[in-house]
């Protein structure tokens, strides 16, 4: 398979790589000619997915091997913007190390800087400055508003015209602004004025969903002190709580929920906090949600519940947490792919166990046809394949295409895999539907010890397939020209029937 083979997110393995921290296999991949500038369906490459998370050393591996600095995310944000944002010192030293843009604006305008100085990060902050940065919105955000009319004033004008693109918070309320900045003074003196606590911005949020978003807990406490909804926002817009989870924020979380935040809301596709928690993978944001009801079985649009994020994650403590709460082992996606399907795409044998020892069927087939079995042939796991088979029995079912587990298995590569299934099936000849054998399917890869074995085992050389192509011809079209040699010196002679092919 490609290295650049993308999931349901168009995400590659150096994305999921990326975005797990593993940096052993982020080496390996790239060395394997994986592109590091694709982008997922959110507009991130996997540099903004390790800036995002902190991962400095696979910030450098990215960008040694090519990784442009200033792709921009669906938010025009680079990766350096990304971690400014995300708080993460040795990203940002590791982005400017590398000739990262100091000075490059998102969609709001905002550089890396003023994103710094919002957040009152002033390690960032010194860094950025040393490497030229500029403050273009923030220069005086820092002090606080002594002349309250002036502010509101100045405010207003933004009000007048919500749709005003070249200031980032137009429309936005005073408080809204004293907010997000984490300005308690001015927030207190629009209180004592009955600012209202639960006006939208042009984004659907509250100065609440501000404050949250920005991390300011002494200012969140204020606002919700003071009557804030805490489950108020515009339809479509995340509410106080899904933003806390998304940020990664305990101390918020359990704030809201002791202010009566309603846990199973959801979000964008239909992303409830319980997702957000796993996809930050924090174990005890996860086990608050679950102790405060958080529902087990809700699903993304996509039919991604929080177990099978947890397994997409390669997350092996919270995929037991879930079990053992009751999560249904067999619950699939909209695309009939339960939670064993995808542990083993992701080749975690930890997580495989947990799922079999919980009783998750393993004859089921997901919309692809291919069964646990049949996906581990795929992914070449040999040891999941010579524990699956006994259970499943029967090794010659057909996926949707038409191919057998040892057809997958010799496409894949692994050799191991391909004889444990030879000690089960000895139907080389099948056909699928494009009329492609086992031996075909190894020869267009380019995978010679699955070649020599099939040979060895009789494979027949001459059949062609519905395009009137041979093994040879496969082995040749992809330019495995050893394997073609190969095939021509050891095919034998054709019987009759291929003779008049």
């Amino acid at each position: 398979l490609s290295p650049d083979t993308r999931d349901e997110f168009s995400r590659s393995a150096l994305h999921e790589a990326a975005i797990n921290g593993r940096t052993n296999a982020v080496e390996i991949l790239l060395a394997a000619g994986a592109n590091p500038n694709t982008s997922d369906s959110l507009g991130d490459t996997p540099l903004h997915s390790a800036a995002g998370l902190g991962y400095a050393s696979i910030v450098r591996s990215l960008i040694k091997a090519g990784a442009k600095t200033e792709t921009l995310d669906a938010n025009e944000n680079t990766p350096l913007l990304v971690a400014t944002g995300r708080k993460h010192l040795e990203a940002v030293k590791a982005l400017l190390e590398n000739g990262a843009s100091v000075n490059a604006k998102n969609r709001k305008k905002q550089t890396s800087l003023d994103m710094a100085l919002l957040r009152n990060d002033k390690a960032i902050a010194r860094q950025l400055k040393a490497a030229g940065g500029i403050a273009t919105q923030t220069q005086n955000k820092t002090k606080e508003f002594p002349d309250l009319a002036k502010i509101t004033a100045s405010i207003s004008l933004s009000n007048d015209n919500p749709e005003n693109k070249s200031n980032p918070f137009a429309g936005w309320s005073t408080l809204h602004l004293a907010a997000w900045r984490g300005q308690k003074p001015l927030i207190e003196a629009l209180l004592k004025q009955e600012s209202d606590l639960d006006t939208l911005d042009p984004e659907g949020l509250t100065p609440l969903s501000r404050s949250v978003w920005q991390g300011h807990d002494e200012v969140t406490t204020l606002l919700l002190d003071h009557g804030a909804d805490p489950n108020l926002a515009a339809s479509g817009s995340p509410t106080p709580l899904l933003l806390a989870c998304r940020e990664n924020n305990l101390k918020l979380v359990k704030l809201l929920i002791a202010r009566g935040a309603k846990i199973d809301v959801s979000g964008k596709h239909e992303i409830t906090p319980l997702h957000l928690a796993i996809e930050q993978q924090n174990l005890q944001l996860v086990e608050l949600l679950i102790r405060n009801n958080a529902r087990l079985s809700t699903t993304t649009d996509t039919g991604i519940t929080p177990l099978i994020l947890a397994v997409l994650k390669a997350q092996p403590e919270i995929v037991k947490i879930l079990l053992s709460r009751g999560a249904a082992p067999d619950q699939a996606d909209n695309k009939g792919r339960t939670p064993l399907y995808h542990a083993i795409g992701v080749g975690d044998p930890s997580i495989f166990h947990q799922l079999l020892k919980s009783g998750a069927k393993i004859e089921l087939q997901a919309d692809d046809g291919l069964t646990p079995m049949m996906r581990a042939a795929a992914n070449g796991h040999a040891d999941m394949v010579e524990e699956l088979i006994p259970r499943e029995g029967y090794v010659d079912r057909l996926s949707n295409n038409g191919n057998t587990a040892l057809m997958l298995a010799a496409r894949s590569g692994s050799l191991n895999t391909l004889n444990i299934l030879l000690r089960y099936s000895e139907n080389l000849e099948h056909r699928n539907n494009a009329g492609n054998s086992a031996l075909m399917l190894a020869a267009e890869q380019g995978h010679l010890p699955i070649v020599k074995r099939l040979l060895e085992m009789k494979a027949n050389a001459h059949h062609l397939n519905l395009r009137r192509e041979s093994a040879e011809d496969l082995a040749r079209r992809g330019n495995h020209d050893e394997v073609a040699e190969y095939i021509d010196a050891n095919k034998g002679s054709g019987g009759l029937l291929d003779l008049m092919r």
